[in-house]
């Protein structure tokens, strides 16, 4: 250890001069190096609000699997935000805007947008929120530049949202049109089922033949009482007797006939195909129902499509917008003139022992061979 020092300390200027030498050196290199500006920006997508608090998803009731749920949508969605940020029509437009061979000093457009690519960083956080920065060698482009990736990645997920919703609309069309199709075929079908039944009110129709039914059956019942009262009285045969017989007898035809055949010219159908036809007309009523229920809720889907097809709302929500980077990102300049002479002053330090350690060796080496 002594010796090292006294080594050091004998070439103390040689150490000196390389120490200058190495700061001379870094300093013309931190000036010389190219100069880079970083500008950061973070943003969330639209809806990633509602999702966090829980409040806009049918799942939100299923505690613990809604969360899990709706982190794998948000990360799944925000990824997808990454890739169009990396992607091909994204480079293009960048380049449409900055003239990236240009700014790059690169030949072709593939090596421009490569550069492009490897200066721009994406960081996708835990919380739904996303950062965008790039790397450029003016304060002012790299501000504009992390801007117009906001914008671009904003129109891009605009113009897909819209493409999607044209593309709902045009089905939601089609269901509509085929819906009211069937619901028209079905009005048609229990119209005729209705015709060819005899049935249009088919609950009042029940009514006013058990009502009528009632009655004869009432006037048959008090005509049995008076029948039964005159022959106390009456011989077997009487005329009263035969009246009151075939009364009741004409009566109970009417009944049994209108049970069969149904009555009051064509007031209701026959009371023993009752049963069949309501269970037939109520299935037919229930599927109409159904189909109209279904085109109400086509057609609120179809209003909520046109909407979104024909909106133009912005798809981000910026949190930090980008601003001018007050200072450079590269070179750190303190950080390079210090390890570079460090650096230096250790190599000549280094240097310096190796060569006085084969000094001495030569020396003892000579000594040995007198």
């Amino acid at each position: 250890m002594l010796s090292f020092l006294s080594v050091i300390l004998r070439r103390k200027k040689t150490i000196a001069i390389a120490a200058a030498a190495g700061f001379v050196i870094s300093v013309i290199i931190s000036l010389v190096l190219p100069v880079k500006y970083f500008s950061m920006a973070s943003f969330i997508p639209r809806g990633v609000e509602q999702e966090l608090a829980g409040s806009n998803s049918f799942l939100s009731r299923l505690g613990a699997f809604s969360e899990t749920y709706a982190t794998f949508a948000r990360v799944r969605r925000n990824y997808i935000i990454d890739y169009i940020v990396r992607s091909q029509r994204m480079a293009g437009l960048m380049d449409s805007r900055f003239d990236l061979r240009e700014m790059y000093g690169k030949d072709t457009i593939t090596e421009a947008r490569q550069e492009l690519s490897e200066r721009t960083y994406v960081n996708i956080r835990d919380e739904g929120v996303l950062e965008i920065a790039v790397e450029a060698p003016d304060a002012v482009t790299a501000r504009d530049m992390t801007a117009a990736y906001i914008e671009f990645v904003d129109r891009i997920i605009m113009e897909l949202n819209i493409e999607s919703a044209e593309a709902k609309v045009a089905y939601l069309e089609e269901a509509l049109d085929m819906g009211e199709r069937a619901r028209t075929a079905a009005d048609s079908a229990l119209s005729e089922f209705m015709a060819s039944r005899g049935i249009f009110e088919i609950e009042s129709q029940m009514k006013a033949a058990f009502q009528i039914i009632g009655t004869l059956t009432a006037r048959v019942s008090a005509l049995e009482v008076e029948r039964n009262m005159l022959s106390m009285t009456r011989r077997e045969g009487s005329p009263d007797l035969r009246k009151l017989n075939l009364e009741i007898e004409k009566l109970r035809v009417e009944i049994d006939r209108t049970t069969r055949m149904g009555g009051g010219g064509g007031l209701f159908p026959p009371l023993s195909d009752m049963p069949g036809l309501a269970t037939e007309y109520l299935g037919m009523v229930a599927e109409r129902m159904a189909q109209e229920f279904a085109l109400a809720y086509v057609r609120l889907k179809l209003e909520d499509a046109r909407i979104s097809a024909n909106s133009r709302v912005g798809t981000i929500r910026i949190i930090d917008p980008p601003v001018v980077p007050e200072r450079r990102s590269w070179p750190k300049r303190k950080q390079i003139v210090m390890i570079l002479t460090m650096a230096s002053v250790f190599w000549a330090c280094f240097i310096i022992v190796i060569r006085e350690k084969i000094s001495a060796g030569k020396a003892v080496s000579e000594e040995a061979g007198r």
